[in-house]
């Protein structure tokens, strides 16, 4: 992951999915007989950096700063969802999460919509 702040340093880290979760992968899908399964494949992928919710690898151990989650769209209309991990990222000592994340904002009503 990496940014493209301009005027900012550019910097990459490597972040990975938890060890126990394996690789990503997208799962299959039941045909309408209900028999077969079927190949679907990656048509799109977003970044959430908005996620909330600390991430603990093990049951009672160690609690990690609220992760990015890597959201896939499938080509039979599925979402698939990898919460994503850096044990050693930098955490702001003061919010408790990593310097990137972000807070949700609410999405604009009808009659903001209009107007925007």
């Amino acid at each position: 992951v990496g940014s493209r702040k301009p005027g900012g340093e550019q910097r990459w880290q490597k972040w990975t999915l938890p060890d126990e979760e394996g690789p990503p992968s997208v799962p299959t899908f039941e045909t309408e007989d209900g028999e077969t399964f079927g190949d679907q494949f990656v048509v799109g992928l977003a970044l959430d950096l908005c996620n909330e919710e600390q991430l603990v690898l093990v049951a009672g151990e160690e609690k990690f700063a609220p992760s990015p989650v890597l959201w896939a769209a499938t080509s039979h209309g599925g979402l698939v969802a990898w919460t994503v991990v850096h044990k050693k990222a930098p955490v702001d000592s003061v919010t408790a999460t990593y310097p990137f994340m972000r807070s949700p904002e609410p999405l604009p009503t009808g009659d903001q919509a209009a107007a925007g």
